[in-house]
């Protein structure tokens, strides 16, 4: 098996990623790593996609110029930001999984990326 780098995501949001309806996955600090992702939602992997880079970071004045981007509904970022400055983590390339593939991680990797495998 191969190690993947995993981000864990919550329904709606995952499913926008992976779908290629959202392009910034909004988080409260940057990362360094750049490329694939495996996304996970559910304990169930549903796609993967790539990071390919980190913007910001923005205020939720700023954010709301790019909905578009990360469809982020107003109230839930108010609340996640908690008065802070987020980052947009940039994705391309996502791709739907036929069907869902349970994961196992296994350790960290860089903030909220975790390194595990596919089964």
């Amino acid at each position: 098996m191969d190690r993947v780098v995993i981000l864990t995501v919550k329904e709606p949001y995952a499913s926008y990623l992976v779908d290629g309806l959202k392009t910034w996955e909004l988080r409260k600090r940057p990362i360094k790593y750049r490329g694939e992702v495996i996304i996970v939602t559910g304990g169930m992997a549903i796609g993967k996609l790539q990071i390919t880079d980190v913007l910001g970071p923005f205020d939720l004045s700023e954010l709301a110029n790019y909905h578009d981007r990360h469809l982020a509904d107003p109230k839930f970022l108010r609340e996640y930001a908690a008065g802070q400055r987020l980052f947009a983590w940039v994705v391309s390339y996502p791709v739907r999984f036929q069907r869902a593939r349970g994961v196992e991680i296994v350790e960290r990797f860089e903030g909220p990326l975790r390194i595990g495998f596919l089964r």
